[in-house]
């Protein structure tokens, strides 16, 4: 068994750049790779740094030297023997930052200790939410926190301890895997559009009442508070863009969210009488990453698609007088459907 104790006792560099830097102190990591321990100590001042949500989190600030140039090295090698080299290298080891400052708050240069990183879902500045490239990662069974950085394989990027920071997959790291939760961001969801008849939005995670404002009402006005709540586009002929803005705690709080939507009136457009051996032409508005399907109950016949958004049908020569619906079914890309008609009367005397 190997053991390498590299303690450090250096002169403190006060009147750094973060918040509130207090009292001093000295403290010491240590890890094992393979058979080898190894230890490093420090001194520090605390300092503060700020979530999304504006909220203060405790962290400690460096103020000594660092793992010298051999062992950096020799803890970069001996971390990617033991995983056979199936991690990437990211950065070299140091004890200037670690796992939760990288992961939450994109620090390099403090040391967050747990459990201050859970100020970051606290505050509700992340909320969890599935896997997602960017995602936070939380090891619920371990000390330890990730970003996800790629699909393909599940590949995160860690900061381990004082050691290097490195990709990875799930299980190619120090830590207990298992019972991982992702956080991202809270975002407002519901429909790509505003519908004249009123649309759904929401805040996903966040409890207690959510409060909103619309940036021009004169389009689309939205309830103050509810989750969700419903957005309503205003008249029958307006048309542009608002910005919904989610709150909680209070109207103009803490901001979550925000999310800007487009008013549309989303009617099928088309002839509600038709004659025989006439071709008639149904359209929905075009809306960025719908898809339209089409339907009809009586005798018309789908002629020549024109788009997916417009279509033409057709009534043949042999058809009885009666009547027809058009049916559009539109989804969209966040997979909500919204189903529009229209009613058409046949004439073939």
């Amino acid at each position: 068994m190997k053991k390498i104790k590299y303690i450090i006792a250096a002169t403190l560099l006060l009147g750094a750049s973060y918040t509130n830097a207090q009292t001093s102190q000295y403290g010491c990591n240590d890890f094992w790779i393979g058979s080898t321990y190894y230890q490093i100590c420090w001194y520090t001042t605390t300092a503060t740094v700020n979530t999304p949500n504006l909220n203060p989190v405790a962290v400690l600030q460096w103020h000594s030297l660092d793992w010298g140039s051999t062992l950096v090295n020799n803890i970069r090698n001996g971390w990617m023997t033991y995983y056979g080299n199936r991690i990437g290298f990211e950065d070299d080891a140091t004890a200037k930052y670690n796992c939760h400052s990288w992961a939450w708050a994109g620090g390099t240069t403090y040391w967050m200790n747990p459990p201050n990183q859970a100020g970051y879902w606290n505050d509700y500045s992340y909320v969890p939410s599935s896997f997602a490239i960017g995602a936070k990662v939380r090891y619920t069974n371990s000390d330890h926190s990730a970003i996800v950085v790629a699909n393909s394989g599940n590949i995160y990027s860690s900061k381990w301890g004082s050691g290097p920071r490195f990709t990875h997959s799930a299980n190619d790291q120090p830590y207990n895997a298992t019972g991982v939760q992702y956080y991202n961001r809270p975002a407002i969801q519901g429909n790509d559009i505003v519908y004249y008849t009123g649309t759904s939005f929401n805040v996903s995670n966040v409890p207690g009442t959510i409060y909103w404002t619309s940036s021009n009402p004169s389009i689309i006005t939205v309830g103050s508070s509810g989750n969700p709540v419903t957005a309503t586009r205003v008249g029958t002929t307006t048309s542009g863009s608002t910005t919904l803005s989610a709150y909680s705690g209070s109207a103009g709080g803490t901001l979550l969210a925000t999310r800007t939507v487009p008013a549309i009136a989303l009617d099928l457009h088309g002839p509600t009488y038709v004659r025989c051996g006439d071709i008639a032409v149904y359209s929905m508005p075009q809306i960025p990453g719908a898809s339209y399907s089409w339907s009809n109950t009586g005798p018309m016949v789908p002629d020549y698609p024109l788009s997916n958004y417009i279509r033409t049908y057709e009534v043949p020569l042999n058809t009885i007088t009666g009547d027809d619906v058009i049916i559009c079914v539109v989804t969209f890309s966040n997979g909500a459907t919204k189903t529009c008609a229209k009613f058409v009367s046949i004439d073939c005397y």
